[in-house]
């Protein structure tokens, strides 16, 4: 079996993109512990809610798992590709306690696995993940878009679609005050967010983006 080719910077910012939008969506849409209601033209696909509550919670926890290797571990696509920083001590702190939480209770069956159980009507439901344990997540996705934005070297790199993301997540990422990033009134975005929107071009963030993950 022959090895892989490495990837081209475009392929890597697609997938950080794919990943960190990933993540912004579920946590805009909630969870049924919340009280928001999942609404589809079908309905909710004639799944108990409590199912439904694991899948977002699932997906909160695998794409912030993906985007916390991308900017602390040394993996194929890691922050070093682009820029040498690293997140404050602090931060890492948080990030290294949600990988390992993530990993513990939701990638590997471990002891640590019934931690945070809800019991809902019909038993078990779940695990609570707060959101607010996704913020000091949110803020380093948050700087990464903006510098890339910023870079006109690595802004070219970006396809119309993904710079439509990575436009939209600069928008999207300052946390408002419910929590939610992007949801509620009162989102101030900083100066670097707004140099960066205007280095990288006109927004196009009411554009219909392709959320999938390239197949090389």
């Amino acid at each position: 079996m022959t090895s892989p080719l490495p990837l081209s910077d475009s392929e890597k910012l697609h997938h950080i993109g794919y990943e960190s939008k990933m993540l912004v969506e579920v946590l805009k849409i909630g969870t049924p512990e919340q009280g928001i209601e999942l609404q589809t033209d079908k309905g909710t696909f004639g799944l108990p809610k409590e199912f439904l509550l694991n899948i977002f919670i699932e997906q909160r926890a695998l794409h912030a798992r993906n985007v916390i290797e991308f900017l602390t571990r040394d993996n194929d696509i890691k922050m070093q590709d682009f820029f040498d920083i690293r997140p404050s001590q602090e931060v890492l702190r948080a990030l290294d306690t949600l990988f390992d939480r993530v990993s513990a209770q939701l990638l590997h069956m471990t002891n640590q696995r019934v931690a945070d159980v809800l019991l809902g009507p019909v038993g078990p439901i779940g695990k609570l993940w707060h959101e607010s344990e996704f913020h000091p997540l949110l803020g380093e996705i948050q700087r990464f878009v903006a510098r890339v934005l910023a870079k006109p070297n690595l802004c070219k790199k970006l396809t119309l679609n993904d710079k439509n993301i990575y436009q939209q997540l600069a928008k999207d990422l300052p946390l408002a005050s419910s929590g939610r990033p992007g949801v509620a009134t009162g989102i101030h975005h900083d100066n670097a967010v707004r140099v960066s929107l205007l280095a990288c071009g006109s927004s196009t963030s009411s554009a219909t983006v392709t959320l999938f993950p390239k197949i090389p």
